[in-house]
Formats: C-alpha cells, structure tokens, sequence
C-alpha cells in the first residue's frame, strides 16, 4: 500500500519533468493543432486579402528573422567547423559526408519512381478545373542550372564552397589563425544568444504559417479529394523513410536505438514541417544536436553543407515525374527511367533549401522526358503541404547524416591532440570566469 502511494505521488513530478524537458516540443505542436484548427474555422467566412495578410504576418516576420541570421550563421560555423578539423583528417570527414549525401539522395529518388510505377497514381484521368494555371514557359537547361552554381559566386553552394576552403586553409596558418578563429567563435556565441530570443516565439508563429496557408489555398477540399492518392503516396513514402530507413541505417551504423535519437531531433523535424524551409530550420537543428551531446565540430561541418542533401525533395522529384508522365499518357523507357534517375539526383543536390524548390526542379526537368508543363498546375495546388513533409524530412537527413558520421568518424576525432583540447577548455574557462561578475 505505501508502494502504490509512492508510485502515485511521484507521477505528478514526472508530468512536470517531462513537461520541462519537452516543453520546446509540446509549445511547437500546440501551434501546429491551433493553426489547423483556426485556419479550418476561418476558411469558413470569406475573409479580405487584408486580413489573411495580417495572419501571415507574425509567421513572415518570424521567417525574416531566421533568414537573417542564416547567412553569418552560416560562415561563422563553415569557418570554426572546418578550421578546428586537421585539414588531412577534414578530407576524410568531407568525403563521408559526400558520399552519405550522394547514396541517400539517390535511394530516395529511386523509391519515389518505384512508388509512381508501381502505385499508378497518375492513372486516373481527373484533372481540377483549376490545373491549367499558368506557369511561366521559360525553356530551362537542366545543365544551365548546374553549370550556374559555378557561374553564380553569391549562391548558397557558392558561399559554402569558399568558406570550406578558406577555413580549410586558415586551418593549416598556426600562427594567423588565432584571431580569426575567435573572432567568428565570438559571432557565433552572439549569433546563438540573438536565435535563443526568436526561438522563444516558434508555436505562435507556427501557428501563424499554418492558419494563413489553410485560409488562402483556393479549393481546399476539392484538392485533397482529386488529389488523395497523391497526397497519400508521396507522404506514405517520406514516412516510410523517415521511420523506418533512416532508423535502419542508424541502427546498422550507430548501434544504438535510433528512436530515441529520432525523438530528440523532432522539434527541428516539427520547426521544418511547420516553416517548410530548411534554411529557417537550421538554427534549431543546431540547437537540438547540442542538447544530444553531438560533436560540435561534426555539427559545424554537416549541417551548412546540408543544402545539398534533399532526400524529401528527392524522393518527391521523382514520383511527381512519374506521376506527370502518367497524367499525360506518356510511355516511358529503361532509358527514360535511367535518365530520370540521374537527372533526378543532380536537380535535387543543385536546388536551393527553399519553400517549393522541389517545385521549380520538377518543372526544370520535364524537358527531359518531354512532358508537358500543363499538369503542374495539379501539384502546385497540394504543393503547400507536401512542402512540409520534405522539409521535415531534408531536415532529418541532415541530422541523421551528423549521427552517422560522427561515428564513422571515431578514428579522426580520437587522433586529435588531448593537449590542444585540453588547452581549449582551459582557454574557455578562463573568458567565461573574466566575464562573470
């Protein structure tokens, strides 16, 4: 009897315990269920441009905010990231990295074209009343599009791959690194503090982005009805990698319960399915791989470059393909499908990490298989939720990419001097104690 009443008083405590430790958690998902259940509410009264405006408006300047800060985010950790790495055991780190974007790209462009294939969701002739919208019918190279990551130095990739060798070789300059080094670990530390006072304000904004998108998409309902088996599909195949790939690869690799680290990374996955930016997303994935001990170094190194790794818009550029090939009657081949494979691959590892990119690539690359552009209109109209399950999903990548080779990475992490480590800490110590008061 005073057994059952010490598990009983203690129930309330874990409730609160739990509470706390979730509570960035809980507070996203309570502004994810009110923005679904205001947007359904509102949707029902004609409500004036002016109006859906100021809905969005707390979401936008949240967006702006993130946005901002991504940039200096950006280059502070690509800098600290690959100059704290040995520039020779950098090499091998980079190469895992590379290698783990290219096959997870890859295995997800194939299992989108294998659900489109086999599932037949373009089978159907339906077609909304509303999905001759008109897109611009610009002629668009995919190899003009590749070749203008090169042509473009103030692209994203552009940016990444110059401050990769610029911390790389102010990783090998002893004697200049030191100011430089504490110059951006300094920015960084503020930048951190500036995102800790956004980040307090994610579950109303969240739920600002959700009202408004459910307030303005136009025919709603009769989207989801002529589009349900899209919908299902693709969502079905980005849960199917999220729950079950991604923990099997985790679990092959890391060796441990990959749920439990699927559970710590899920407000990033929450803030990624809510904002449908990665980009917006980054400062939290960040801060929930710290909170999961993760190697700050690993972190600085993956996460910037995860621009490139889309799995999500993958395995969505792959089965939207699909399905435009089977809306318009065309008859694909081996040859087509090889080809859709690669081209698939490449767009997805070129497209920017930004609301509907997955859009603009799918466009780009109907000119490959000769399919006409009419038919998008049906995915724009669904697009603004779909964009949220592949957000969510290139955010895990990249999470997941960070677990798989930080542990690939043991021998290089392990072969760092425990001296200058240990001259770090000693180093940090003593500027946090001369700043206290």
């Amino acid at each position: 009897m005073v057994q059952k009443v010490k598990i009983d008083s203690m129930i309330p405590v874990l409730n609160i315990k739990f509470i706390k430790e979730n509570f960035f958690l809980i507070s996203i998902l309570i502004g994810v269920l009110v923005g679904i259940a205001s947007g359904l509410i509102l949707r029902q009264f004609d409500l004036s441009d002016d109006v859906v405006s100021i809905l969005a408006y707390p979401g936008e300047i949240f967006l702006r905010a993130l946005k901002l800060i991504i940039l200096p985010f950006i280059i502070c950790c690509v800098i600290i990231g690959t100059t704290r790495l040995n520039i020779s055991q950098n090499k091998n780190i980079a190469l895992r990295v590379i290698i783990f974007f290219f096959l997870t790209t890859l295995f997800n462009v194939i299992l989108g074209i294998s659900l489109g294939l086999i599932l037949n969701p373009g089978g159907m002739s339906t077609q909304l009343e509303s999905s001759h919208t008109a897109l611009t019918t610009q002629k668009l190279s995919l190899l003009d599009s590749l070749l203008d990551v090169g042509r473009s130095g103030t692209n994203t990739l552009g940016l990444i791959f110059f401050f990769v060798l610029f911390g790389s070789i102010l990783g090998t300059m002893e004697k200049q690194k030191k100011t430089l080094v504490d110059f951006f670990s300094a920015t960084y530390d503020v930048l951190q503090k500036m995102l800790k006072i956004v980040i307090w304000f994610t579950s109303v904004c969240v739920a600002s982005i959700i009202c408004s998108k459910i307030v303005s998409v136009p025919y709603l309902w009769k989207t989801v009805q002529q589009l349900g088996l899209f919908i299902a599909i693709s969502v079905s195949g980005l849960l199917f990698y999220q729950l079950v790939v991604a923990q099997l690869i985790y679990f092959i690799i890391v060796k441990k319960n990959p749920y439990k680290y699927y559970l710590g990374i899920m407000p990033a996955i929450m803030t990624g399915f809510a904002t449908a930016s990665k980009a917006a997303t980054l400062p939290v994935m960040f801060k929930v791989l710290e909170d999961l001990k993760m190697n700050s170094k690993i972190t600085q190194f993956v996460l910037p470059i995860g621009t490139i790794n889309l799995n999500g818009s993958a395995q969505f550029n792959g089965f939207a393909m699909i399905f435009l090939a089977q809306m318009a009657n065309v008859t694909l081949t081996i040859n087509d499908i090889i080809t859709l494979v690669f081209a698939c691959t490449l767009a997805s590892m070129s497209s920017a990490g930004v609301p509907s990119a997955a859009i603009v690539v799918v466009t780009l690359l109907t000119s490959i298989i000769n399919i006409s552009t009419e038919n998008i209109g049906l995915l724009l109209s669904v697009d603004w939720l779909l964009d949220r399950f592949r957000t969510a999903t290139n955010v895990l990548g990249d999470c997941y990419t960070v677990a798989v080779v930080q542990q690939l990475s043991q021998k290089e992490l392990k072969e760092e001097s425990p001296q200058n480590a240990f001259t770090e800490d000693i180093e940090m110590n003593t500027q946090k104690a001369e700043s206290t008061p």
